[in-house]
């Protein structure tokens, strides 16, 4: 804890001691904040084996008050995302330009960390006037560094029990009401996705039926990578309706584990002599974004189930 930390947590326990209450209220919001902003999402995609990943600390702080200092110990949300990222540098907001300590390369864990220095990347402001309460003011923007086993698809990220932010009604923040707030957000770094680059193919390239025989199946597969965007979709039409159907209407595949079955079915029997008809199952990509090579079509050809008419021609006799 810095001296100025030091200060503030010992005028709030002597007005606690003296009977009065030392909180008016909660008066500020802590945040997380992709980028070195405090207009970024709430979470952002990290590269295994990558480089770092900027994260701003801001707060809202009600305008009436004044953000004097904070703790900003950071901690993983369960034991099994230990260690998985380290603050790797520290950058303290324009308004808070004391650092509680200096910058240290350190691995954060579910574990509070009590031993001074380590971990700490909160700040306060110097002397003479504290910050006026603002929306969005930057407290620090640290750089998380996976480690080198850090291939998980989601990390979240907290602050541990010992981090909040002091805020006080008076400028000097060495008297008036003290607000102790507790910070509760959270951060999650979810692990980037190669972009899609993926080839399908389909097997039979051809299919015959005589009208009202059983279904058959086309076999849809892939090759290659489905990461941004997915899952991929391909829309799959029969080009002669009136010979077969197909179902399903869409095949969606999220990885190129199994391939997937189209079923074609046959027009139903007749007795009506048809002429041999044909057309195709079509493939279209309907994904936007990524690199997809939909599957070529299927041939498909329907016969009639009718022996063909015979005609004899007699010649007629003289009379």
């Amino acid at each position: 804890m810095s001296k100025m930390k030091f200060m503030l947590a010992a005028i709030a326990s002597i007005v606690a001691m003296s009977g009065m209450s030392s909180s008016f209220g909660q008066t500020a919001t802590v945040f997380f904040s992709a980028d070195t902003t405090c207009a970024g999402a709430t979470s952002a995609p990290y590269t295994v084996g990558g480089p770092a990943v900027p994260v701003s600390i801001c707060a809202t702080v009600n305008a009436a008050t004044f953000a004097c200092g904070h703790t900003l110990q950071l901690s993983s949300a369960s034991v099994a995302e230990d260690n998985a990222f380290s603050v790797t540098s520290r950058t303290t907001g324009p308004l808070f330009p004391a650092a509680n300590y200096a910058e240290t390369i350190s691995p954060f864990t579910t574990q509070a960390i009590v031993t001074a220095g380590t971990g700490d990347v909160g700040v306060n402001y110097t002397s003479g006037t504290a910050a006026a309460g603002a929306a969005n003011m930057l407290l620090a923007t640290v750089n998380l560094t996976p480690a080198a086993g850090t291939t998980g698809a989601a990390y979240v990220i907290k602050f541990n029990g010992n981090s909040d932010l002091i805020t006080n009604t008076n400028s000097a923040c060495n008297q008036g009401l003290i607000d102790n707030t507790p910070l509760a957000a959270t951060f999650t770094l979810n692990k980037a996705l190669a972009a899609t680059n993926v080839t399908f193919s389909r097997t039979p390239a051809t299919l015959a039926f005589a009208e009202g025989g059983s279904v058959q199946t086309v076999a849809v597969s892939c090759t290659g990578t489905i990461g941004t965007p997915a899952p991929v979709t391909l829309a799959v039409a029969s080009s002669n309706t009136a010979a077969f159907t197909v179902a399903p209407a869409n095949l969606s595949f999220a990885d190129c584990t199994a391939p997937q079955n189209v079923t074609v079915t046959p027009r139903a029997a007749d007795a009506v002599p048809n002429s041999v008809q044909s057309g195709n199952v079509t493939f279209t990509n309907t994904t936007v974004g990524g690199t997809v090579t939909a599957p070529p079509s299927t041939a498909v050809t329907v016969t009639d189930n009718q022996a063909p008419a015979v005609y004899t021609i007699t010649k007629a006799s003289a009379t």
